[in-house]
C-alpha cells in the first residue's frame, strides 16, 4: 500500500500534453524564429544553423529515410557525439517515424552490438569511418541492420556485405531529391506520428547487471521537457544555453527540446570545452551535473587559497559571506547589505570567469550537497535541483526560481503524482512515466504496478512545505553484521564536494562498522602540499602518507559524519591515489559508480579497513 502522498494532480492547465517532438520544431519555426538556433564549433569559429535550417535538413533526412522503404517503428540507432548533428539526425529519425536508439559515443563495441542487435535497427548514424571499423567484427551478426551514415566528411558510397554505408551530405541529397518530387512529404510524415507513439528507446547506463532499454513516447519527453521549463522564466530574446552533457542521457535530452521550444541559441562543446564555451558564449541558462559544480568550486578554493594580501583577505571575505547564505531564507539587513558589497567587489569576478551571465544552474543527476546549492545561489547563479529516472523522462520533481531550498529536489512537476510506499519508496505517476522496458515485460512488471505507479527505488521523504528529500537508493543501503541499516549517500556526497576528494564509496555491508574509500588524485595532493608548506621535491606517494594530509582527511570524514545516527558514521578510511573514469569502467556514461566492479576492484582495500591496524593511504 501507498502512503503518505504529496500529490500534483493531472492538469492541462500545468502540464503540457499533446505534443510530438517534430511539432515542437515547426511550432518555433512559426512562432520563434532564431538565425542562431544551433551552434558549433567548426574549425575553431562558431558555425550557426538557423531554425528553418534545422527543420530542412531534418526533412531531407526523414525523406530519404522514408525512400529506403523505412517508416512507423523502425529502429534508427545514434552512436555520434553530442553536438547540432545528433539533434538534426534525431529530429529526422522522428520525422520519418522512426524510433531512435541513442549510444554513448564511449560505449565498447560489444555493448553497441548488443543494442543494435535487440533492438533490430536498420539503420546506424556515426560520426566517421573509424568509428564503424570498432564494429567490423561484430558486423556480420546485426542481420537487420541496412545502412550506416557517417555524419563527418564526406566518405564514398561503399557496401560492406549486404550493408550500404552512405555520407550524411549524399542522405540528405536523396532527401532532397524525393522533396522535389513529392513535396507533401513532410506533412504526410509528420500527420502519420502520434504524441503517445514510441520515440525513443534509452539504454540505462547500468551500474549492475545487464542494460535495459526504457521506452518513451513523444509526450513522455515533450510534456516533461516543456512542463519543466514552463515554469522557468526564460525567453528567446533573452536567455541562451549551452549543452556539454550527453544527449544519450534523457535529462539532457528532455531538456534540448526544451531549449529549442524557448527559442533562444543553444550552443554544443564538449565537456572539456566547458569553461571556454562559458567565457565566449556567455549563456544564462546551462543544464549540468553536481560533478561539474564540484570542480567549479574546487577550482575557486584552491586559486583563493594561493592569493596573498589583501586580495587574500577579500577572497576569504567572500568565502564566508558566501558561505553563510542559505537558499530561501531572507538574510537580514546588514547580511543584505554585506552580500552586495562583496557581490560587486568579489563574486562578480566569480561569474565573469564563467561568463558573466548565469543565472539559472539546472542541477540534476546525482545529490549536491546543500553547501554548494547554497554556494553557488549565494555568487548569483542559481542552481535548481531537480530529481527523476530515464524511466520518467526524468522529471519527477524540481526546485522553483521562486520556490528553491538547499538539500531538496523540489516539488512534483505539474501533472505529476508522487508517492511514499511504507518503505520510503518515491513513485510516480503521469504523464511522463515510461511505456516500459523493451522486450522486458518482466522487468515492466516489476517497475509499475497494476494502479500504473512506478516504482523508482529511491528511499525519499517530505518536508512539512511539500519538498522531497532523496535520502539513498534502495540498493545502495546495506545492512551491518549489527542489524543497522547505513544510507551511504548523505556522507558520500558531503564528502565528494570537498575540493581535495574526486569520489567517496561508503563500505560495510555484512561488517560491524561503515568504512570508506576515498578517491583523490596526485595533482589535488601536490596543490594541497604547496598550500601548506610542504616540500615540493617530495615524491607524491610520500606527500599522500604525511601526518598533516592524513589529519585533514580526517577532519573531512569528522565533518561529514556529524548528525549522522553513530551506527552510520565512517569509522576507518582509505584514501587511494586512483582516479574513476567511464574509460576504467569504474564510473558509467552518466559518471555514476559502478558499485559492484569498484568492490571487486578494491577488494584489497575494502578488507585491509577491518583489519586491526588499517592503513590509510594505499596506491593502486
Amino acid at each position: 500500500m501507498l502512503t503518505r502522498a504529496r500529490i500534483a494532480e493531472p492538469n492541462t492547465d500545468g502540464a503540457l500534453l499533446g505534443w510530438t517532438l517534430p511539432a515542437i520544431l515547426d511550432y518555433v519555426c512559426s512562432h520563434r524564429p532564431n538565425p542562431c538556433a544551433l551552434n558549433q564549433r567548426v574549425d575553431g569559429r562558431w558555425q550557426a544553423i538557423s531554425t528553418q535550417a534545422y527543420r530542412q535538413q531534418a526533412d531531407e533526412i526523414a525523406a530519404a529515410l522514408e525512400s529506403f522503404g523505412y517508416g512507423n517503428g523502425d529502429r534508427a540507432a545514434l552512436w555520434m557525439r553530442s553536438d547540432a548533428t545528433f539533434v538534426i539526425a534525431d529530429m529526422g529519425t522522428l520525422v520519418a517515424g522512426l524510433v531512435n536508439v541513442p549510444i554513448y559515443p564511449s560505449s565498447d563495441p560489444a555493448a553497441v552490438a548488443f543494442i543494435l542487435s535487440e533492438t533490430a535497427a536498420k539503420v546506424l548514424f556515426v560520426n566517421d569511418i573509424e568509428t564503424l571499423e570498432r564494429l567490423t567484427d561484430r558486423l556480420a551478426t546485426l542481420d537487420e541492420l541496412c545502412h550506416v551514415v557517417v555524419t563527418d566528411g564526406e566518405p564514398n558510397s561503399q557496401l560492406l556485405g549486404a550493408l550500404q554505408v552512405l555520407g550524411l551530405e549524399e542522405l540528405r541529397r536523396i532527401g532532397r531529391a524525393r522533396l522535389d518530387a513529392d513535396a507533401p512529404l513532410p506533412e504526410r510524415l509528420r500527420s502519420s506520428v502520434n504524441h503517445r507513439d514510441l520515440a525513443t528507446i534509452i539504454y540505462t547506463s547500468g551500474t549492475t547487471g545487464r542494460p535495459k532499454g526504457v521506452m518513451l513516447s513523444h509526450e513522455n519527453l515533450s510534456s516533461n521537457g516543456l512542463t519543466s521549463f514552463s515554469e522557468l522564466p526564460a525567453g528567446p530574446t533573452t536567455d541562451s544555453f549551452v549543452s556539454f552533457l550527453p544527449l544519450a542521457h534523457v535529462f539532457q535530452r528532455s531538456s534540448h527540446y526544451a531549449f529549442v521550444f524557448q527559442g533562444g541559441p543553444i550552443y554544443f562543446c564538449e565537456p572539456t570545452e566547458l569553461i571556454e564555451t562559458l567565457r565566449e558564449t556567455r549563456p544564462t541558462i546551462v543544464v549540468t551535473v553536481p560533478r561539474v559544480l564540484e570542480r567549479v568550486y574546487e577550482r575557486i578554493r584552491f586559486t583563493g587559497a594561493e592569493l596573498r594580501g589583501v586580495k587574500r583577505l577579500l577572497y576569504r571575505w567572500a568565502l564566508k559571506t558566501a558561505e553563510r547564505f542559505e537558499l530561501g531564507k531572507s538574510p537580514g539587513v546588514l547580511r543584505a547589505i554585506e552580500h552586495r558589497i562583496v557581490d560587486v567587489i568579489v563574486f562578480r569576478k566569480w561569474r565573469e570567469a564563467l561568463g558573466g551571465r548565469i543565472r539559472y544552474l539546472i542541477c540534476g543527476g546525482a545529490p549536491l550537497e546543500p553547501s554548494l546549492a547554497n554556494f553557488f545561489a549565494a555568487i548569483g547563479m542559481i542552481p535548481l535541483q531537480g530529481y527523476g529516472l530515464t524511466e520518467t523522462s526524468p522529471v519527477i520533481t524540481f526546485n522553483r526560481a521562486h520556490r528553491n531550498r538547499a538539500g531538496v529536489v523540489g516539488e512534483p512537476l505539474p501533472g505529476v503524482e508522487v508517492r511514499l510506499a511504507d518503505d520510503g519508496e518515491v513513485c510516480a505517476r503521469g504523464p511522463n512515466v515510461t511505456m516500459g522496458y523493451y522486450l522486458r515485460a518482466d522487468a515492466t512488471a516489476a517497475a509499475i504496478d497494476d494502479e500504473g505507479w512506478f516504482h523508482t527505488g529511491d528511499i525519499g521523504e517530505f518536508d512539512d512545505d511539500g519538498f522531497l528529500r532523496i535520502t539513498d537508493r534502495r540498493d545502495n543501503l546495506f545492512k551491518l553484521s549489527t542489524g543497522r541499516y547505513v544510507t551511504p549517500q548523505p556522507l558520500e556526497t558531503r564528502l565528494t564536494a570537498e575540493p581535495l576528494i574526486c569520489e567517496t564509496v561508503v563500505v560495510g555491508a555484512g561488517r560491524k562498522y561503515a568504512a570508506a574509500l576515498i578517491f583523490t588524485t596526485a595533482e589535488l595532493v601536490e596543490k594541497w602540499a604547496r598550500l601548506n608548506g610542504l616540500p615540493s621535491e617530495t615524491p607524491v606517494d610520500d606527500l599522500a602518507q604525511h601526518p598533516r594530509l592524513l589529519a585533514r582527511f580526517q577532519q573531512l570524514v569528522d565533518r561529514a559524519n556529524r548528525g549522522m545516527p553513530e551506527w552510520s558514521r565512517i569509522q576507518r578510511f582509505t584514501v587511494l591515489l586512483a582516479e574513476l573514469s567511464t574509460e576504467n569502467q569504474l564510473l558509467t556514461p552518466t559518471l555514476k559508480v559502478r558499485r559492484r566492479k569498484l568492490h571487486d576492484v578494491f577488494a584489497n582495500r575494502i578488507e585491509s579497513l577491518y583489519e586491526p591496524d588499517p592503513p590509510h593511504i594505499e596506491s593502486p
